[in-house]
């Protein structure tokens, strides 16, 4: 029987299980998810019945989630996997680590720079540099009471609390960097401000993303990946892609997921040379995600990027589209091995696009390796798929977490003991 959930597939070619090939073998996070919301609100939950549906990701900022220092609210957490897990669902978790609490933009002595917010003209926003090591220790603290979060496990008998790094229904955790989120610098406004030091820069990210991975050892972790330019040799992308290949190499550290949230009929572009899509550059060596530009049916930014492939019974009539996204979800499966697509509300609710997001989800899922040697119930990295073929559970897995019961007690677990 097929599980119905987060959806790992490994994939040589097409279609190939994990086997004993293991270690030629690339495993790809996929599935078709849906918006749980941003964390300020109740989570959405009307694409939950969808059967091509796998699961719903949450976007809180870290601010929300620390109001104050070292006071957390993880209830909009607890809200979408009480709603999702029960449903058959799971979830992805992506905290915007761009925007910081308050307390730290008052620190004294947090270094800072202007960063510029998508859609404004200027870098006019306050954020500290995430080198910074105030920074990086709050952002460790956050982690480390996120990772140890109780939450109720529906799936088991009882409902048990258990700590959300060990939580079934959690699939994958963004991984940003505290201050600056993604690998991405709009305008220019991290490179060109008067305190940028690129190895600084570089460390900081490997060290922001292997806290993640440490907080949450049996979740797949990904970012969002854009071309970077700092006018310096080599090339800042390719510096930061070789330093993530070398130390997310499925090996010693889980691999990371690159991702980008501008897919459309045809876009984003392969590119060339410099401008060559990081996407599309790794693909061969990790897992690659889109999250749709817009919704086809209701497009908010640049309609013409999803309007040339939306096909309509009647013109000009989008309530009547027949066609239009899975155009898009082709076009990253076939130039970015893309096997996991974020789409919009509006679109997964439309019944003339059901049968086209039925049969992606078919594909999908026919990828799907059944093996599940930790005994979760679900595929996920610790079940030795995205791992050498010399290791097994314990490799990578080896982290002390503390689940929580109903009685109040406390017991110690150690994957692979």
């Amino acid at each position: 029987m097929r599980r119905n959930g987060a959806v790992l597939s490994c994939l040589t070619g097409l279609a190939v299980a994990c086997g004993a090939a293991r270690g030629q073998e690339l495993c790809r996070l996929s599935g078709i998810w849906g918006p749980g919301g941003r964390g300020i609100e109740p989570p959405i939950t009307d694409t939950l019945p969808l059967e091509f549906v796998d699961g719903l990701v949450l976007y809180p900022t870290w601010a929300t989630l620390e109001p104050s220092e070292g006071q957390y609210d993880f209830s909009s957490i607890d809200a979408l996997v009480d709603v999702a897990q029960p449903a058959g669902k799971r979830v992805g978790l992506a905290v915007m680590a761009s925007v910081v609490p308050a307390y730290i933009l008052s620190e004294p002595g947090v270094s800072m720079f202007l960063r510029r917010e998508q859609g404004a003209v200027d870098c006019t926003t306050a954020t500290p540099y995430p080198w910074d090591p105030y920074v990086q220790g709050r952002w460790e603290a956050f982690l480390q009471a996120l990772a140890g979060h109780l939450i109720r496990d529906h799936s088991q008998s009882g409902e048990p609390l258990l700590a959300l790094a060990r939580h079934p229904a959690l699939s994958h955790v963004l991984a940003e960097l505290p201050g600056v989120g993604a690998i991405r610098d709009i305008g220019n406004c991290l490179t060109g401000s008067p305190d940028y030091d690129r190895a600084a820069f570089i460390a900081a990210a490997l060290d922001s993303i292997e806290k993640v991975q440490d907080s949450f050892p049996t979740k797949f972790t990904y970012i969002f990946f854009f071309n970077v330019n700092d006018g310096g040799s080599p090339p800042l992308t390719g510096e930061i892609l070789a330093a993530f290949e070398t130390t997310f190499d499925g090996t010693s550290r889980p691999r990371l997921g690159l991702m980008e949230e501008n897919l459309s009929c045809d876009g984003p572009p392969v590119g060339t040379g410099g401008n060559t899509n990081p996407l599309f550059l790794q693909q061969e060596s990790t897992f690659t995600m889109f999250q749709m530009l817009q919704a086809w049916r209701i497009p908010h930014r640049e309609p013409e990027q999803t309007d040339a492939c939306l096909v309509t019974t009647v013109p000009g009539d989008r309530s009547t589209a027949v066609s239009g996204p899975e155009v898009g979800m082709a076009f990253a499966y076939d130039n970015f091995a893309t096997r996991y697509f974020e789409i919009y509300q509006a679109d997964l609710l439309h019944d003339g696009f059901a049968d086209e997001f039925a049969t992606w989800s078919a594909l999908l899922r026919a990828e799907v390796p059944q093996g599940d040697s930790d005994g979760d119930g679900f595929p996920d990295p610790c079940d030795g798929c995205p791992w050498d073929p010399e290791r097994i559970v314990s490799a990578g897995c080896l982290t002390i977490f503390v689940d929580g019961f109903e009685d109040g007690t406390t017991q110690a677990w150690v994957e692979g003991s």
